[in-house]
Order: structure tokens, then sequence, then C-alpha cells
């Protein structure tokens, strides 16, 4: 096996299992503020110890703990994706970026070397699997946007403040997952979406989804074109807390004129790209 990122890939590191760490958290602090709600139907009411009359609560959200909890799970996981544990069942592991030199060869291109170094190590096979992933698309048509300080999956998980307003661009699952999650945390969330919800999936399903979203405090324009990402301020570099601010010049289905919104975050989810080039493939 060749890898050039990682261990565990996406999955592990900026999909599935910091995604649903997020997601478990929001979960868990939405049933709390039902339980908290006097007079609710599950028949929970909260009192001091002394017997004081049911009391009202206020559910607070600990951001930065959900992040900690993230990262502990994460590392707990890690091992049994690891490298080692590969080897222990038989795997070799080359760290580095596969390149293909012939039909029966691929170069190991080691970090810091280049195609073509007498010391990258050369693997022969019969039968070689590109299982390379993808990564997030980032339109390159919008001004500004290369430029700005965007959120994709890759650097969502490193949060370390929750951002007071989030603009999501896109609306299939991941973007959807993350848009109600930091909404119940507390953020004011805005989707934008081209034409409907998970394009892709069921259109009724899309509508019972995108009205319970709604509830749950995420707003959504439709028919969106996004004209230029400006950015306003720059993330300062004493401090990983510290938030980058953007503005999201838009036109919209919702109103008549261009639309400005002014975001923390900016989370690209528009889809992915598949990491097949400088491979060796485009040569046959």
């Amino acid at each position: 096996m060749i890898s050039g990122e990682l261990a565990g890939g996406d999955c592990l590191n900026a999909g599935c299992v910091p995604s649903k760490a997020l997601l478990r958290c929001a979960k868990m602090i939405r049933e709390a503020r039902k339980a908290a709600t006097p007079n609710n139907e599950f028949g929970i009411s909260f009192r001091s110890k002394s017997g004081v009359e049911p009391m009202e609560v206020d559910v607070q959200v600990d951001f930065p703990k959900i992040m900690e909890r993230m990262r502990k799970l994460r590392s707990h996981i890690a091992p049994i994706d690891g490298h080692d544990r590969g080897s222990s069942l038989g795997t070799q592991t080359f760290q580095g970026k596969g390149v293909f030199t012939s039909p029966s060869t691929i170069e190991v291109v080691e970090h810091g070397k280049s195609v073509g170094d007498p010391s990258n190590p050369t693997l022969h096979f019969r039968k070689a699997v590109v299982a390379t992933g993808g990564r997030p698309y980032v339109p390159d048509t919008i001004k500004g946007l290369k430029d700005a300080p965007y959120t994709t999956n890759l650097n969502l998980f490193n949060l370390q403040s929750l951002p007071k307003r989030m603009v999501v661009l896109g609306a299939g699952i991941v973007a959807l997952e993350m848009a109600q999650a930091f909404a119940t945390f507390g953020t004011e969330v805005t989707v934008l979406q081209r034409s409907r919800l998970l394009s892709k999936g069921d259109d009724e399903a899309a509508h019972v989804l995108e009205a319970a979203l709604e509830k749950e405090g995420v707003k959504f324009l439709s028919g969106v074109t996004v004209d230029e990402v400006e950015t306003l301020r720059r993330p300062s570099s004493n401090t990983d807390a510290e938030l980058p601010l953007m503005s999201v010049s838009l036109t919209c289905n919702e109103h008549s004129s261009k639309v400005s919104l002014e975001c923390e975050c900016l989370l690209l989810a528009l889809g992915r790209i598949a990491n097949v080039e400088s491979m060796g493939l485009e040569d046959g």
C-alpha cells in the first residue's frame, strides 16, 4: 500500500468520524433542550435537591469541549486505522505519492523528492488498485474565493471557537449535516442552494428535510448565484480562536436585488473531485 496522507484517510481525519461526533453532541443538546422545556411531553422536570418547585433551565453549549471530545474519539479510533495495524495484518506500507512509470511498475515519490529520484522505491505489480479518494471542489469562477479563508471538511474540524455566522455553499448531505449541527450549537447558519436540497436524492424527502432544518434555525436561499467573496478580516496569527470575516455577494430567488451576507465561516460543500492528477495515468 502507498499512502500519501494521514492513515485513515478522510473518514477518520476529516469525514465520518469527526462529523458524527459533532452530530452526536448536537443531538444531545436538542434532547437536553426538550427535557428543559416546562411541562414537556416526556414528563421530565428539574428541581433542586432541596425540593424546590420545577426550575427553568438554560442549556449552555461549550463548543471547545465539543471539539475536545471529537478529537479524543478520533485519537481512540486512530490505531485501528493506523499503518501499524496494517503491518500486523501483513500489509507493507510506503509513505509517499504513487506514480505509474509503466504498465507494471509504480514509483513511490517520497515527501520532499521528485519523480525520477534514484532513492525513490519502485514497486512491481500485476494488478494495481487506485483508491486515492477525492478532495473538496473549489470553484474558480467566484471572484475572490480562492484568496479567501474559506473552510472545507479538511479544516472545519480544526475550529477552536464557534463562529457567530456560517454560510454554507452547497446543499448536499455534508452541507446539511453541518448546517444542522452548527445551528444547534448556536451559529446563525444560511445554506445557499442553486436548485434544491439533495439534488441527487428524493424530491419529497428534500422538502421534509428543509422544513425540519428550518424549525431548528437553519435559513435557506434558493436559485443562488455567488458573484464574489470579499475578505474583510483574516484570522489572527496570534491565536487559532480568532476567526476571519468574509462578505458573500449573491443573487437568489428570495430577493429581487443583490444580497451580501457576512460570516465568520464560509463552508464549501459543493462535492468532490478525484485525486488522480500527476499519477502517470494520463500517459497510458
